[in-house]
């Protein structure tokens, strides 16, 4: 585990979340924790839904992410979009290690620890249609999608946002699967 030094939009000063809404609000697993940690877990603003989320992916992939950013219209290693093109988030460590990849020298997997500022939230039971979540109608009303696979079908929770700047990852995991 270490502490990122990403240098996003928000360390740039960029200051988008005055656009965003503040929603309905969408209890999150990680909540718990981390109000149960605030010297590792810094507030977070309930009213622009801001949540620690989980983004699984390959060691390399999550140094690209912490120099780059995200990019917002790369598909998912080759997967259909359920929700859209945008940054796919998890609550649930089962969920993001289904993205995760093990790097090929160490057979570690990443993931990374993100503040996420979701605002107002759609909430999706099925497969969205990309250019639906594209459109200026979409994106008048909604900040980001919760894709609840978990009422709809009983597996898990998906957050996607469509802005960099609603990003930050502050913690990268390296992990091994148990063999």
């Amino acid at each position: 585990l270490a502490r990122s030094r990403a240098t996003t939009a928000w360390e740039r000063g960029c200051t988008p979340v005055a656009s965003l809404a503040g929603g309905e609000p969408r209890p999150v697993r990680t909540a718990a924790v981390c109000d149960a940690a605030p010297g590792l877990f810094g507030p977070r603003d309930e009213n622009l839904q801001e949540h620690y989320l989980f983004h699984g992916t390959s060691p390399a992939g999550a140094l690209g992410i912490i120099r780059e950013g995200f990019d917002m219209g790369r598909s998912l290693n080759g997967r259909p979009l359920l929700f859209g093109p945008g940054a796919y988030f998890a609550e649930a460590s089962s969920k993001f290690d289904e993205y995760a990849s093990p790097d090929e020298f160490s057979g570690l997997c990443a993931a990374l620890v993100c503040r996420v500022l979701c605002g107002q939230m759609h909430r999706a039971l099925r497969k969205l249609d990309a250019e639906f979540v594209l459109s200026e109608e979409f994106a008048e009303c909604f900040d980001s999608v919760l894709g609840d696979r978990e009422a709809s079908v009983g597996t898990y929770r998906e957050f996607v946002v469509f802005q960099e700047d609603q990003v930050y990852p502050e913690y990268i995991v390296f992990y091994d699967r148990e063999r």
